[in-house]
Order: structure tokens, then sequence, then C-alpha cells
């Protein structure tokens, strides 16, 4: 099933783009950035790139937090380590039931690039 959001243009990894599946993947690069919502507002973000991937990931505090429990909090040592992101579909934004993308707290199994692909 194609959700009906698939249709729409994003410059970031959406929940839809994921369909049911987990994915990791290896960081190449941690900057600022916007994403904009819903409303049409802006709002700052980090943007999360991976290798041989072109959409980054637009990450808040809660994506964050839990890359920054498994790695440190230095985004600058990121690069080169790997998380698995999964789809959240009950993520709620207000009232509203929105869906969003997660990362496992735990540091994926990878001994070396190649071993573990994505899969989405």
């Amino acid at each position: 099933m194609s959700h009906w959001r698939t249709f729409l243009d994003s410059d970031v990894i959406r929940y839809v783009d994921l369909g049911d599946q987990e994915v990791t993947l290896q960081i190449k690069q941690v900057k600022k950035g916007k994403v904009t919502g819903k409303s049409g507002q802006a709002k700052g973000k980090a943007m999360i790139l991976f290798e041989g991937r072109e959409k980054p990931l637009g990450a808040g505090a809660a994506i964050l937090e839990t890359i920054g429990k498994m790695y440190g909090n230095d985004t600058r040592k990121w690069p080169g380590k790997w998380i698995t992101i999964y789809p959240d579909h009950n993520v709620m934004f207000g009232s509203e039931k929105v869906g969003g993308v997660r990362v496992r707290p735990t540091i994926p199994n990878v001994t070396a690039p190649g071993d573990k692909k994505e899969s989405a």
C-alpha cells in the first residue's frame, strides 16, 4: 500500500518513506537546517545526512538525544557511526496522530561498511 503522503514532495526522510521497515544507515554529516511543517512554518532542525542516501533526516530533540546517548553529545564525532531508523505511526502533534521517524536506542551490529545495507 502506498500512503497518500508518498505522493507529496519532501526534502527529508518521512515515516511514510520507510513503509513498515527499519533501516540501518551510516551517518555522513550533521548540520543545521529547517523543516517546513503542515502549517507552512519552518522550524530549525538538525539535518542528519547519510552515506548513499539523498534525503537527510530532519532531527529534533528526541532523535538527537537518542543518538547522543549512544555516541556522545559532540555531533562532530557522529560521522561514520551507524543508526537504525524506523517509522512510528503513533507520533502525536498536539491531539493529532501524525506519524514520525524514530531512532532505535541501541548501536547497530555493523562490523564493516556493506555488512548491513539499507533496505528502504
